[in-house]
């Protein structure tokens, strides 16, 4: 998916292209130049070509590596936009030179200001004239729910009725107006108009809460009889060093609880991993993660025990999760952890069962669902993505009369 932030780069690769035509003409000409008894000269052409081409190399080179940068710092902004935080690994991007350093410190930067907003004695959201989120802090997740999330409809939350009321009242000045919510709780709000025609809207701390602010409930048991929207499920995703589950190493956690088509976002994992071999150069073109990067951050054996509990009890989801899975369960007996077996299924080959159109990568099922991709190759990102598709999975399901686990489990195994 192109991104806006790519534009800047397309002038020069556009230049270096046709400077690249220069070494094959200097190497024609050197050639001629020896036929003709000139070999000298010929060789001096040829050294030259030789040089250019191998300058022009690095140049493209550069110029890669800067654009697929920017392209991962545009997929941080979308999960920064959408969950309120960044990819660990953004810290040693913003310390960089260039374009990359100044948009990197942007986010950050827009990161602290959406932290500092959830310090407030007040519960600030952000919603667009037609009721879409575009802003959420926590404490408006707290009071409000965690559907409500950057790109969703405040109206899960709030009644219609009142909120266009006030929104079609709203002028320069503040309104002061009583909002209900959906389960009837009546919420002394604060609205002010925004310079793009949004709304911002200040909610009372002190309100009871409609969810859990995010946080999963203890799982049940998994038996074939549980309706699947009761199902307990831990998306998981990770980045490593490489491909082989067992010689290889974890270098990111990321992890989001779920109860059916339901995201627990208040339980999300994002962890970094200090692996004790090196990390390839191939492996780091694709997640960006670097030993510098990962040089403080602690080792498998100290990050599990945080995200076992979450595990136990839960099926084991994830997008070709055989992989993740096999990986961790090295990881955790190659450190002394106990790995919980247990039910793992795989959110790709579900929709692919039930959709025969489904492709079997992520960003190309991304695009067939029509989802934006946040974060991608990011442990965090890839796993709130494959949320979204076991979500659509779920929903697919049972709209199909398959409504237990019993029924689900020969599709996803």
């Amino acid at each position: 998916m192109s991104r806006p932030v790519l534009s800047a780069e397309q002038p020069l690769l556009a230049r270096l292209k046709l400077l690249a035509l220069l070494p094959p003409l200097g190497a024609a000409l050197a050639l001629w130049l020896a036929l003709t008894g000139e070999p000298l000269a010929g060789l001096a052409c040829l050294f030259g070509a030789a040089l250019g081409g191998f300058g022009l190399f690095q140049a493209f080179s550069a110029v890669d590596r800067q654009t697929a940068l920017l392209d991962r710092l545009g997929s941080d902004a979308l999960l920064l936009a959408r969950h309120g935080r960044l990819p660990a690994r953004i810290g040693e991007q913003a310390m960089a030179e260039g374009a990359v350093g100044a948009v990197a410190s942007a986010l950050v930067a827009l990161e602290t200001t959406s932290a500092a907003l959830d310090h407030l004695p007040q519960a600030a959201l952000i919603v667009d004239p037609r009721g879409l989120v575009r802003f959420a802090g926590t404490q408006a997740i707290a009071i409000l729910g965690d559907a409500v999330t950057v790109g969703s409809a405040v109206f899960d939350a709030l009644e219609r009725a009142d909120l266009d009321r006030a929104l079609a009242q709203l002028g320069h000045e503040p309104l002061h107006a009583n909002l209900r919510r959906v389960d009837g709780q009546l919420l002394a709000v604060r609205l002010a108009a925004l310079p793009d025609g949004s709304a911002l809207l200040l909610l009372p701390i002190e309100a009871p809460a409609l969810a859990q602010a995010g946080q999963p409930p203890h799982p049940v048991s998994v038996t074939d009889d549980l309706p699947l929207d009761r199902l307990p499920a831990l998306v998981i995703d990770t980045e490593t060093t490489g491909l082989d589950p067992a010689r290889d190493r974890v270098v990111a956690i990321g992890a989001v609880a779920m109860t059916g088509t339901r995201r627990h976002t208040g339980s999300s994992i994002d962890r970094l991993v200090l692996p004790d071999v090196p990390i390839p150069s191939a492996a780091i073109a694709i997640h960006g993660l670097t030993s510098s990067t990962l040089a403080y951050q602690p080792p498998f054996a100290a990050v599990w025990p945080e995200i076992a509990p979450l595990v136990a009890g839960r099926i084991l989801v994830g997008h070709r999760i055989a992989f993740d899975a096999a990986i961790l369960r090295h990881e955790a007996e190659r450190s002394g952890q106990i790995w919980p077996e247990g039910l793992v299924a795989d959110a790709g080959l579900l929709l692919q069962r039930l959709d025969p159109a489904a492709p079997g990568n992520l960003d190309a099922l991304a695009r067939h669902l029509n989802l934006v991709p946040l974060g991608r190759h990011t442990a965090l990102g890839d796993a709130l993505l494959t949320a979204e598709i076991w979500a659509r999975g779920l929903e697919l399901a049972q709209r199909r009369g398959i409504t237990t686990w019993g029924a689900l489990k020969a599709l996803v195994a």
